[in-house]
């Protein structure tokens, strides 16, 4: 992530169809006697479903072209 400095990206592996897990952010603080302390500063609950695989049908309107070609598609 370029420019990024105060970023951080997270990966979550999924588990099981509709299998609801929390990732939390926080933030680590130093009380007045050097005691750590986490304080929540962020919730996000993240959802897993089973794979699907669909085809997409791209049909040119007018004949105009795709803005890449075809096989870039495949995956």
């Amino acid at each position: 992530m370029p420019g990024a400095a105060n970023q951080v990206r997270v990966t979550v592996q999924g588990r099981t169809h509709e299998d609801v897990e929390e990732v939390r952010a926080y933030l680590t603080k130093d009380d007045a006697n050097g005691k750590k302390s986490e304080q929540t500063v962020g919730r996000l609950n993240v959802i897993a479903y089973d794979q699907e695989i669909r085809n997409l049908v791209l049909v040119p309107v007018n004949n105009t072209p795709l803005p890449m070609a075809a096989n870039t598609l495949r995956h």
